[in-house]
């Protein structure tokens, strides 16, 4: 009887290799189908994260629109369907009576502006969405006492505010949001 050696041979390794590969492989692939997992939730939550303070912001801006007694020559909401203008009072960048510009600018992004009524400063613009692929405001409530509240596409400030202002913003992310609705609590009865 022969002797056998102790050992692999060259097939063994040759077939221990190949598993390893493909387990190496299927490891890897693993790895990258969960980092694109990843990378889209993470996409998802910014934008929900987006949409959230841009909804934030519209509320606390709009909850502030005020039919102020001390500036009987500016009318507290002025709105059409693109764009709108009305009075805030605001505290985040200094107590005082702000003059509020919500619309789409010239380059096509949704901004917002304030500017201090009485004061010598600039308007402070804010670029809330670049290039929202739709963007519309309605506003209910009754302009005169004679109407019946309802939605209207323009608001051409009487002396108070509507009831409510509803906004529709899609950003064109594919994601199906329903409108921004805030109700304004310094409008009339």
């Amino acid at each position: 009887m022969t002797k056998r050696q102790a050992g692999f041979t060259l097939i063994e390794v040759l077939i221990a290799l190949a598993l390893s590969g493909i387990v190496a492989l299927l490891l890897l692939e693993g790895v990258r189908v969960a980092t694109i997992g990843l990378d889209r939730l993470s996409d998802r939550a910014e934008r929900l994260e987006a949409r959230r303070t841009l909804e934030d912001l519209l509320h606390r801006e709009l909850g502030g629109a005020f039919a102020a007694p001390l500036a009987p020559n500016l009318p507290a909401l002025v709105g059409h369907a693109s764009d709108m203008h009305f009075l805030s009072l605001a505290e985040d960048a200094g107590a005082g009576l702000y003059q509020i510009e919500l619309g789409l600018d010239k380059a096509g992004a949704l901004a917002l502006s304030r500017r201090r009524i009485g004061g010598a400063d600039e308007p402070q613009a804010s670029v809330l969405l670049r290039h929202p692929q739709k963007f519309v405001i309605s506003y209910f409530g009754a302009p005169t006492s004679t109407d019946t509240p309802q939605w209207w596409d323009r608001w051409d400030g009487p002396r108070y505010p509507p009831r409510l202002v509803r906004i529709v913003v899609e950003a064109g992310d594919g994601i199906a949001h329903p409108p921004i609705v805030v109700r304004l609590w310094s409008a009339a009865s």
